[in-house]
């Protein structure tokens, strides 16, 4: 059955490192996608063909029968890429960072919370060794004051509302846009876009039963 869902990464000097890690995550996830965009921003592209373990991957993919799309961007930011996936048609969207490990569940179990009523879900997004969530992050716009995200610690609980997510997060597409104006490190980018849905009058959910894990 087709769900018309995009999964997408922006990578940046990360071709001996963490990339092929981030790739093969989206690839085990439970739930496929339509296509798979590798977005290449790096300061000297090269073939990943002739990479050879990323050149398995490709065939990874092929085995899978996922589609799979490499891009040499050459964009000034990764917004400009988020922006693009936002406007391809898809209905959904998830991506990841390229230093990320997205757990095989995670975009099946954001799914189920991803209600007509709500425009993102997103779950944990752990840099280990992570610790237990601070009293005063609720997940409210203000903890970016507190330089903090509920994302980013250990937690039990039931799904709940928030006013902006962090990274690694299942999006309703279409619906608002990213700022191409900031510059090219994007700093405070995606809780700008998620609270545009949340001004929209979309719910966002953050939900601790999945983790994506940050390197």
């Amino acid at each position: 059955m087709k769900k018309d869902l995009l999964f997408y990464l922006t990578t940046y000097n990360r071709y001996n490192t963490t990339l092929a890690m981030a790739w093969m995550s989206l690839i085990q996830q439970t739930m496929k996608p339509d296509k798979i965009i590798i977005y290449d921003n790096n300061s000297e592209p090269q073939d990943p063909t002739k990479i050879e373990h990323l050149n398995y991957l490709f065939e990874v993919c092929h085995q899978k029968g996922i589609d799979v799309w490499y891009e040499f961007a050459k964009q000034p930011g990764a917004h400009f890429n988020h922006e693009k996936s936002n406007t391809l048609g898809y209905k959904y969207a998830f991506f990841c960072d390229d230093d990320n490990f997205v757990e095989s569940n995670v975009v099946e179990e954001l799914m189920k919370e991803m209600k007509d009523d709500v425009g993102a879900v997103g779950g944990l997004i752990l840099k280990p060794p992570a610790t237990p969530l601070p009293a005063h992050i609720t997940g409210k716009l203000g903890d970016i004051w507190h330089g903090e995200n509920i994302a980013w610690h250990t937690q039990e609980g039931e799904p709940r509302e928030v006013e902006h997510l962090y990274s690694g997060f299942l999006y309703r597409c279409g619906i608002v846009h990213h700022d191409l104006r900031l510059s090219k490190k994007v700093f405070r980018g995606e809780t700008m876009f998620t609270h545009s849905l949340f001004l929209k009058g979309y719910k966002l959910i953050f939900t601790p039963k999945v983790i994506t894990w940050h390197f």
